[in-house]
């Protein structure tokens, strides 16, 4: 009789790790299951940007989206938002076109001109703009980066 208890008691602990092991599973590929968006942003003054006729040097703001969740997502444009000033304003960012479907697992990479940016914050001199950059996505919701960019003129080349 006590052999009995002993590997019921066993067996019901075995069945208990396994149960909850499939419920971790279950819940990790459910959250994973849709898009997960990440917007990331960096400033490089001095950039070759190439184009047809040869390279080009010019202050941008690099934009990375990424996808890391299974299903794809519809991105509609890339946003900036300025501190201080209400509202995200889309802007002309060199990239693929939009609007475009960015695949899970996928990133996509636009650029924004640096003085632009300044233009749309509307500081110039020894003035600082904090912006961050953002995305529009197909089905009206909009994600943004969680670190704010200091622009001012002097991150301008000369």
């Amino acid at each position: 009789m006590g052999h009995t208890d002993v590997l019921a008691r066993v067996l019901a602990i075995v069945a208990l790790v396994i149960a909850t092991g499939s419920l971790l599973l279950g819940w990790r590929t459910y959250r994973r299951g849709g898009a997960l968006v990440k917007v990331t942003a960096r400033k490089h003054s001095g950039k070759a940007v190439m184009y047809a006729n040869g390279p080009i040097y010019g202050d941008v703001v690099e934009v990375t989206v990424s996808n890391r969740g299974l299903a794809s997502v519809q991105v509609t444009g890339i946003l900036f938002e300025v501190h201080g000033k209400e509202g995200a304003r889309e802007t002309d960012a060199g990239g693929p076109t939009l609007p475009m479907p960015l695949d899970g697992f996928h990133r996509e990479t636009w650029e924004a001109s640096m003085s632009a940016l300044l233009g749309l914050a509307g500081v110039s001199g020894a003035a600082v703009a904090r912006v961050r950059a953002g995305v529009e996505l197909g089905n009206d919701r909009k994600r943004f980066s969680r670190r704010w960019l200091n622009l001012s003129e002097a991150d301008l080349s000369k």
